[in-house]
């Protein structure tokens, strides 16, 4: 007929099952399922060995959308990483039943794999390469060396054990280098301390001297005199090694219409263009960070936005902290009146109803960020941080 492709290979795989008790007829159907999966299990090799297609028929599993490549900088105004999830696709109708339970650790690996190639970095049998001295663009050489060859047998669980192996070799060699050549975990910690507020230092004296112009309606703002200011606030006050690579981001939408903006993009539904409203510089103002490749595939566009979010809402609420303190000390240094006692001035605070309103909204703004900071973040961090170090 004119079956072709993962067809034939099912038909004969299933006849091979079917012919266990017939020795005969068994091994001759074997022989013709080993012969015609060889040329599969040859491009499935080179897969999740090299991170390598080499399909000039269309009959693997994976197809590769050459559309899509990454940048040296992979934040562009993407909420989703299309370069992981849609430059290989796996392709279910190509997709042979022996594979069929394997068949997204196959992808992974594959894409493990290629993702160490676009990092232009060479590497050994050895997981923990000094890979400071390893700068040599892979070619097609194997990646992985001294690997056990695939090859047709009734029994998945064979070859299970041998794309595991690979599964494992290649996402330990991609965490190698993200952890510890492109340190991933400092990168997070520099998210933490500027996007979360984990050091407050800066934002006092980035407010103290960007006041004025982010009070100032958000498009009348000069943005590079906002992002001097910020160089002068990081320099002053912080010695993070990545605070060169945090940048400012004016946005023309509210916070609440930034989160509808990216729950309608996950759910792949369209969005219209958020009518631009008049906001201050204050509710407009987030930061914005450079992350270049392969960080950029932990720390995408995806993932940023939330960080601007948080910080969207804990920027302002400092803010408005910061006025009710102003407020407060102005009031208690006009709510003052003297009067001689016995030959000497003592002061005395004339309580009224407006200075306990300031006080208890001070009290609660100081409690929400307390329990944003600590209660939230802090502890849900450590979290992280400790399933990251794992």
């Amino acid at each position: 007929g004119n079956t072709t492709g993962r067809a034939v290979l099912d038909l004969l795989h299933e006849q091979t099952l079917k012919l266990s008790g017939h020795k005969q007829a068994y091994d001759i159907c074997f022989f013709l399922a080993k012969s015609s999966y060889k040329p599969y299990l040859t491009m499935l090799e080179t897969w999740i060995h090299n991170g390598i297609i080499d399909d000039p028929y269309g009959e693997f599993m994976v197809q590769e959308n050459k559309d899509i490549i990454h940048h040296e900088s992979s934040l562009e105004q993407e909420f989703n990483d299309k370069f992981w999830s849609r430059r290989y696709i796996l392709q279910r109708n190509n997709t042979p039943i022996l594979f069929q339970s394997s068949s997204d650790m196959i992808l992974n690996t594959g894409k493990y794999l290629n993702a160490i190639r676009e990092s232009a970095f060479d590497y050994n049998d050895d997981i923990n390469i000094d890979m400071s001295t390893s700068i040599l663009r892979i070619d097609k050489q194997l990646l992985m060396n001294n690997y056990k060859k695939l090859e047709y047998t009734i029994r998945e669980k064979d070859l299970d054990e041998t794309l595991e192996e690979a599964y494992k070799y290649s996402s330990e060699i991609l965490l190698d280098l993200i952890l510890n050549k492109y340190h991933l975990i400092e990168r997070f910690q520099t998210l933490k301390h500027y996007f979360l507020i984990d050091k407050g230092d800066y934002i006092v004296q980035f407010m103290d001297s960007a006041e004025d112009e982010l009070t100032k309606r958000a498009r009348d703002i000069d943005e590079n005199k906002i992002q001097s200011l910020l160089d002068v606030s990081l320099a002053i006050t912080s010695d993070d090694q990545y605070k060169d690579d945090v940048r400012i981001k004016m946005f023309h939408y509210d916070l609440i219409s930034m989160l509808e903006r990216v729950l309608n993009i996950e759910s792949s539904t369209n969005i219209n263009e958020t009518m631009e409203i008049k906001l201050t510089g204050l509710e407009s103002f987030s930061l914005d960070y450079e992350v270049k490749w392969p960080i950029s595939l932990v720390i995408n566009r995806n993932c940023l936005t939330r960080y601007q979010m948080l910080f969207r809402f804990l920027f302002y609420i400092k803010y408005i902290e910061r006025l009710l303190c102003n407020v407060w000390r102005a009031h208690k240094n006009g709510g003052r009146r003297r009067r001689r006692v016995r030959d000497r001035k003592q002061i005395i605070t004339k309580p009224n109803g407006a200075a306990y309103l300031r006080h208890k909204m001070l009290h609660f703004v100081e409690n929400l960020l307390y329990y944003m900071s600590f209660e939230v973040i802090e502890s849900h961090w450590h979290t992280f941080e400790h399933n990251l170090k794992k």
